[in-house]
């Protein structure tokens, strides 16, 4: 009996040290979609001799800024602040002296959100006229980028499995269970944004957003 036992042992030893035969491979895809969202953001900075002077300068304007753009075309009132700042200003002196507080400065920042892409150029053009003096960025998106992430990713991973195929095919074997996965998918942001010259209203190209899935799977090699 116990001879048996030292074989059966010895046996599954030996058999736990075999190791399985695998293939990698990597999958890549890209959808081009046009965006359904645009995304502006605008700022209103502020100068005064003093904090105070700086903050109701700036909370008058930005008040103003805001009512305009939640009465432009396609905004319906998605106007959000998403940073406000109040800091001293220094002087800079050559000399060698300390540097000393010289007024403040208070910069509030809007992001707009539009579905109708069409009106973007017309943000920004109403919050300039109503006294925002920065443009901080422009962005276009997606309201759901699933259904387009889940389409990249089936391709990708279509693409891996056909390089896995091909690989053992060409050993003159078979591809057998995936044994291992990774992916991974991002949504680029479009380019293309175009204003035209100064004293004529701003135009914007959306241009197309760029969905990218990359699939990586490990698979058997069988006979």
């Amino acid at each position: 009996m116990r001879t048996l036992i030292f074989a059966l042992v010895v046996a599954s030893s030996a058999s736990s040290q075999v190791r399985m035969r695998t293939v990698r491979a990597n999958g890549d895809a890209v959808l081009s979609v046009p965006p359904d969202l645009a995304r502006v953001s605008v700022g209103i900075v502020t100068n005064g001799t003093s904090a105070q002077q700086a903050a109701e300068s700036n909370a008058t304007i930005s008040n103003a800024v805001i009512d305009q753009l939640k009465q432009a075309p396609g905004v319906n009132g998605a106007v959000r602040t998403t940073s406000y700042s109040l800091n001293p200003v220094y002087s800079s002196p050559r000399d060698g002296s300390l540097p000393q507080v010289i007024g403040y400065s208070a910069s509030n920042t809007l992001e707009v959100t539009t579905l109708d892409l069409a009106q973007a150029g017309r943000i920004i053009d109403t919050a300039f006229s109503a006294g925002a003096n920065r443009v901080n960025g422009l962005s276009f998106g997606l309201r759901d980028p699933n259904p387009f992430q889940i389409e990249a990713l089936k391709r990708a991973a279509g693409r891996a499995r056909e390089q896995a195929q091909a690989i053992v095919a060409g050993l003159g074997l078979n591809l057998g269970q995936i044994v291992a996965l990774d992916e991974g998918v991002v949504t680029a942001p479009s380019r293309g944004i175009v204003a035209s010259p100064v004293d004529a209203s701003t135009r914007i190209e959306a241009g197309l957003l760029e969905v990218r899935a990359t699939v990586t799977l490990e698979a058997e090699i069988v006979q």
